[in-house]
Order: C-alpha cells, then sequence, then structure tokens
C-alpha cells in the first residue's frame, strides 16, 4: 500500500528535464537549467517553450525510417539454405484485410497457358514445388477446386481439375511419380478402359486428357478442360474462398459429413469468417505476388480470429 502521507509526492506526475538535483524539492526545481511539467504530455505550445528553453542545450534526433527498405509484417517466412536465411514470404493484416507477399524467382517466360480460372483456382510455376516433383520436367500446375465429394463407398475426395505443363513432352512416368509425392502414398497408376485413362490414387480416380505436345489434364469428376491463353507463369490464388469447406451434399454421406463439420465450434467459426471473404484476388509487383483476403467491411479479421480462438 502507499503511505498516504507521501502519496502526493510518489503519484506525482510532474516530469523534470535538466541537470540533478532533489527530484522532491519542488520549490527549487525551477532554478537555471531545470524546467518541470505538470505532465509529460506536452502540448504545442509547452513544446515550442521547452524548445527555447534548452535551445543551447537542444538535440533532435530523426527517428523516423525509410518506410520503402524497412519490413513492416506480422510475420516472415525464411528458407534456410547453405547457411543462410532467405525471405521466402510475409504477411500483413490489418481489422479487414489479409495480404500475404510471396516472393518468387524471375522466371524466363512471362506467361504460359493454364486453366481458366473456377471455382477457388490456384496457380504456380513449378519452383513452387521444387520439394514433391521434378521441377527439371514440369514448368508449371494450374488447379481449380470446388470442394469435396464422395464415391459409392463413402470416401471423400477433393474435386478438382488439375493441369501439369511440362517443359518439353507428356511424360506420365514422371505424373505418377508427382502423385506419390504429392498425395504421400505408394497407392498410385495409370489404368486404361474401353480407350480412356485414369490415375487411380488409392480409392480417388482422375480422368486423363492428354492435350500436346506438352500437357495433361486431371478431373474428378470427368469435366472438359477450358484453357486460358493470357495466364500469368506466377503465383496465383483467386476466387471464392468459401469453397475450401464446401461439401456436395447430394448424397447422404455429403449431407452427413456437412453436419458433422458444422457442430464442430471452431471448424464452424472458420467457415463463417471465409464466408465473408470478397474473392480472393492476385496481383504481381516486381518479384512478389501479393494475395489478398478482404473481409466485408461490416466484419473484423480480428474478431473472428479470436472467436477461433476461443472454441479450438
Amino acid at each position: 500500500p502507499i503511505d498516504s502521507l507521501r502519496e502526493n509526492k510518489v503519484m506525482s506526475l510532474k516530469t523534470r528535464f535538466g541537470n540533478l538535483g532533489n527530484i522532491l524539492d519542488f520549490d527549487n526545481l525551477t532554478e537555471e537549467n531545470i524546467y518541470v511539467l505538470d505532465s509529460p504530455i506536452l502540448t504545442n505550445s509547452q513544446f515550442k517553450k521547452f524548445k527555447k528553453f534548452f535551445s543551447k542545450k537542444l538535440k533532435i534526433i530523426d527517428c523516423t525510417f525509410d518506410i520503402e527498405k524497412t519490413t513492416l509484417s506480422d510475420i516472415e517466412i525464411y528458407e534456410h539454405t547453405n547457411n543462410n536465411l532467405y525471405l521466402k514470404a510475409h504477411l500483413n493484416t490489418s481489422s479487414d484485410k489479409i495480404n500475404l507477399h510471396v516472393i518468387q524467382g524471375i522466371d524466363e517466360s512471362n506467361s504460359i497457358i493454364g486453366l481458366e480460372p473456377y471455382g477457388l483456382h490456384f496457380q504456380a510455376p513449378a519452383s513452387f514445388f521444387e520439394y514433391v516433383i521434378d521441377v527439371n520436367k514440369i514448368d508449371q500446375i494450374s488447379l481449380n477446386y470446388f470442394g469435396f465429394n464422395f464415391n459409392d463407398d463413402s470416401n471423400w475426395y477433393p474435386n478438382t481439375d488439375i493441369l501439369f505443363t511440362y517443359r518439353d513432352s507428356i511424360d506420365k512416368e514422371c505424373l505418377e511419380k508427382s502423385a506419390k509425392l504429392i498425395y504421400k502414398t505408394s497407392q498410385v497408376k495409370i489404368l486404361k478402359n474401353e480407350g480412356k485413362e485414369k490415375l487411380m490414387i488409392d480409392d480417388m480416380a482422375y480422368s486423363i486428357n492428354d492435350i500436346p505436345p506438352n500437357k495433361i489434364f486431371l478431373s474428378t469428376n470427368d469435366r472438359k478442360p477450358r484453357l486460358a491463353t493470357d495466364s500469368s507463369n506466377a503465383l496465383v490464388l483467386s476466387g471464392n474462398a468459401s469453397q475450401i469447406f464446401q461439401i456436395n451434399t447430394n448424397s447422404w454421406q455429403g449431407f452427413l459429413a456437412n453436419e458433422i463439420l458444422s457442430g464442430i465450434g471452431f471448424i464452424n467459426e472458420i467457415k463463417s469468417m471465409v464466408s465473408q471473404f470478397e474473392p480472393i484476388r492476385t496481383v504481381q509487383v516486381n518479384n512478389e505476388s501479393i494475395i489478398t483476403f478482404q473481409l466485408n467491411k461490416k466484419h473484423s479479421i480480428y474478431a473472428h480470429i479470436f472467436s477461433i480462438l476461443s472454441k479450438a
């Protein structure tokens, strides 16, 4: 507890500038070279008097910085290579927006034919997947995602279209190898039936369409390839974020799965948050792909995050 007899001195907001002296001797603190303020907060007029009082001993230190040369990121992601750290991505957040900056190496190809964006669209040069695919043979992967489906055996699988672009020519052996690495399974094989090919990954089946001279199109729902001729050979994410949790409820398995997930508190909060996002967009600035997740202005990202954490 604070001694009531000394409380006035101990709790005082008086702020003293100047030479050494008895800080409790307020009557004599305003002598030469000493300046006392009733509060550490200065008004503009007080600051002018302060500068005038210490004019001969005053030194102003510039504490500003060049925003172009300084990273102001909430999260930074580095890659450790050859005993050095290299910045690969950084994340900035505000109350209604998340900006993900992904730094890419300079690619000789300015554009390449990819999938026309539908659903949740993702596209990236092979270098983005260098740890799971053969980047010497594959040039780019383009993907459209439409949520989850269920097959007749009640197994669920991502409803997707994928386009592999090879550097030289179509390579089915490389396709099988990449599928094993991406899906972390050895149960991968290509089957032929009545002149049609399917890529089997465990119980999931992709129809295969060769697009000469150097592309393979895969689809879980036998869709036809729709290509975009002006596609960028850079990291791109676009479309509706709510597709992430989209489940096809036309079957009883899908309906049941949707009901189960809706009953899990923190997953329901995540679904609620992504449903409030405007369509995801990506812009290219120099060697960066800037992916923006913009919330409806009536909602706050921080409020959603706290709600998710409280129910996790």
